[in-house]
């Protein structure tokens, strides 16, 4: 019997589509078959094979041979020796390999030189792993190549003991894209982060306690972002240094456009936070706080020209960095000895000289209980009476109140730095920017685009309110042109606000607002801190 054209050309198509539905499952299934599981188990006896029946003994670099982008190496429960273990061969956009503990488990490693080493290696995740009493470097992120150490992700790890916890440094290329998200590291002998000469790097919900060192010292790193961390370092250099970098080779040589934000920053026997040649830095809505009667020589924040010369250069610029929406917390003494600016909130060193006049600070909260020098500033001593509009235009919004945090104590954590109803710094804060100019479309041109994040490839961009419109997604930031573009097409007026989304009439000052669930550092890493600090008490 004749097929009718039209029935005949159905069933062509339905063929073809059969077949294309069958090309794609099997290349999904290729896909699937190219990436692998592999395990690894310290108590496991005989050499295996690494299937989870006959799992390999040890990590070893002929393990690492083995993996091909997309693999996966999980790691039992147990104690395992990695030493100057070079990853050699990475994944690939979209398959990385992934090194990680099995579920549920923290694998313990520890070793005598370095642990990770990845000189050549790309796309690489490491996740739920616990470093311990490391004498070298844990992760040791060293770019030898063009793209090597690059798109690395270190996520929910814990490190104590040792030296410097991660670090990256590009030396012979410029490294780029990395992420530190929801680890903890603690009890450590050196700096946890050490990042240098780099290009995108985000360090996330983050907790870091008692290290001998600063928490985070990032110097020649561009599109810097260091959001939602809980950091205590009591008696101890600060939290987070942002300077000029270290490598002879650096093509951006300091943190141009930092963004430091949502963070809370308490004790420090110098600094909580240090901008030594910093330029454009973007420090907004944090909470720097000591609670017991510690020197703080250096104010809770330290702007300075760094005093180093490099390669016989001279010190980097420290200029247009922004202070905003941030609570300046001090409980303790208020002595001055000669030679030190004892317990300031905010020192500018009089290194910076007329630099200090590009600055924008505005729309902060400061609080002692006990003192009235609130700013060190190049060459006066600014107290309560003559806060607003000490400097050209500086904190002329600024307040001098108490923030009525609910339980200001260090092993509160995060939740006890919520504002409270009533609270003066509720809607006591300033939106980031605004548009410059009317239009429609996708590309928002702002009076400053530094405050934001586009995600960097490693996350999502930032949901970001214009106008009245409900938040929208940026997807990439021009600082340059200062040019935001936006997921969806808006439109807005000239001088519409443009900041992270609020809930009341603007935003709050403080690293939460009231209402928003916004998560600072890690159930785990809280509860560390928690014993430490029941230890220390005893």
């Amino acid at each position: 019997m004749a097929i009718a054209p039209r029935r005949l050309q159905f069933r062509i198509m339905r063929v073809r589509s059969i077949f294309w539905a069958l090309g794609l499952a099997a290349a999904a299934a290729s896909l699937q078959a190219v990436a692998a599981t592999w395990h690894v188990d310290a108590k496991a006896a005989g050499a295996g094979d690494g299937s989870e029946a006959q799992p390999w003994p040890a990590l070893t670099a002929a393990v690492l041979e083995k993996l091909q982008p997309g693999d996966t190496v999980l790691l039992a429960h147990g104690a395992y020796t990695v030493s100057d273990l070079a990853v050699k061969r990475g994944g690939a956009p979209g398959a990385p390999i992934v090194i990680r503990g099995a579920p549920g488990e923290y694998p313990v490693l520890s070793g005598e030189r370095n642990g990770f080493i990845l000189g050549e290696a790309a796309h690489v995740v490491f996740e739920h792993l616990e470093f311990a009493d490391y004498k070298g470097q844990p992760l040791n992120l060293a770019a030898r190549v063009k793209d090597g150490g690059s798109w690395i992700v270190v996520r929910d790890c814990i490190a104590h003991g040792g030296a410097i916890f991660v670090k990256a440094n590009g030396k012979d290329a410029r490294a780029h894209h990395l992420l530190i998200e929801n680890c903890v590291a603690y009890a450590m002998a050196d700096i946890p982060i050490f990042l240098d000469n780099l290009d995108g790097a985000i360090v996330r919900n983050c907790v870091f306690f008692d290290s001998k060192s600063v928490a985070m010292d990032p110097g020649g790193v561009s599109n810097l972002v260091v959001e939602r961390n809980y950091v205590v370092n009591p008696y101890r250099l600060g939290a987070l240094k942002i300077r000029w970098g270290d490598v002879e080779r650096i093509q951006q040589p300091n943190c141009d456009g930092a963004v430091v934000r949502h963070n809370i920053f308490l004790e420090g026997g110098r600094y909580q936070l240090l901008l030594a040649s910093a330029n454009g830095a973007c420090v907004y809505q944090n909470a720097f706080a000591n609670f017991e009667n510690l020197p703080s020589e250096s104010g809770l924040v330290f702007m300075q020209r760094d005093a180093v010369d490099l390669d016989g250069k001279k010190p980097g610029p420290n200029r247009r960095n922004v202070l905003l929406n941030n609570i300046f917390f001090h409980a303790g003494d208020d002595a001055r000895p000669q030679n030190y600016v004892h317990n300031a909130l905010l020192c500018l060193d009089a290194t910076m000289g007329a630099e200090l006049d590009s600055q924008r600070i505005d729309h902060n909260l400061y609080f002692k209980k006990r003192g009235t020098l609130l700013i060190r500033a190049v060459d006066r001593d600014v107290e309560a009476e003559n806060l607003k509009g000490w400097g050209p235009g500086f904190d002329t919004h600024s307040l001098i109140a108490d923030p009525l945090w609910r339980v200001p104590l260090l092993d509160a954590g995060p939740d006890g730095y919520r504002l409270p109803e009533g609270s003066p710094a509720v809607d006591a804060g300033t939106t980031l920017t605004a548009a410059a100019g009317s239009g429609r479309g996708t590309e928002l041109k702002v009076a400053d685009a530094r405050g934001f994040c586009p995600g960097l490839g490693l996350l999502d961009g930032d949901l970001v309110r214009v106008g009245a419109h409900p938040p929208v997604r940026i997807v990439a930031r021009d600082l340059q042109a200062q040019v935001l573009t936006l997921e969806k097409e808006l439109d807005w007026q000239d001088g519409d606000p443009v900041s992270l989304p609020y809930s009341g009439k603007a935003p709050d000052i403080g690293p939460q607002e009231r209402d928003a669930e916004v998560p600072i550092g890690n159930e785990e890493g809280i509860r560390r801190l928690r014993l430490w600090l029941a230890k220390r008490k005893r």
